[in-house]
């Protein structure tokens, strides 16, 4: 197959995509879609690809763990409920109002992230790095931030914090 037609089809798969699809499984076979996506997003951070890609419930699709595609991203309202985050790079990553309920971000590098109304309910955070991050109006309630550094987060509104 082509690469010019692997983009087509992976482009015309990601706009037809339905909220609720599982975008995990269906790239997880298809390495050419996935580095067209990570492609994709470099070009553009406005771009239609990572506003699907944000929209899908991608449950720690693999992306979110290259830190080309992560660093920075903006994952508005994605549902991230139980992602696998360990030690992942989200610096600046925008995550304002994703649920992350019950995810595992152990050691994760959320720096000066978004998480402006997240929920983060029950996630674990221990050991992250929440550095100048905007946790402000986040729910914190049963999470983990054991070993957590949160100099300078703004924590303004946050719910729950147990430290």
């Amino acid at each position: 197959m082509k690469s010019r037609g692997a983009c087509k089809e992976a482009k015309d798969f990601f706009i037809e995509l339905p909220a609720n699809a599982d975008i995990a499984l269906a790239l997880s076979s298809r390495p050419d879609w996935c580095r067209w996506a990570l492609n994709e997003s470099q070009k553009d951070p406005n771009n239609d690809v990572l506003a699907i890609l944000a929209k899908a419930n991608i449950r720690g699709f693999a992306l979110l763990l290259w830190s080309n595609f992560a660093n920075g991203a903006n994952l508005s309202g994605a549902n991230l409920y139980r992602a696998n985050l360990e030690d992942a790079n989200l610096e600046g990553a925008s995550l304002y109002g994703a649920n992350l309920e019950d995810a595992y971000l152990s050691g994760a590098n959320l720096e000066d992230a978004n998480l402006r109304g997240a929920n983060l309910s029950g996630a674990d955070l221990s050991g992250a790095d929440l550095s100048d991050a905007n946790l402000s109006d986040a729910n914190l309630s049963g999470a983990d931030l054991s070993d957590a550094n949160l100099r300078g987060a703004d924590l303004r509104g946050a719910k729950g914090m147990n430290i």
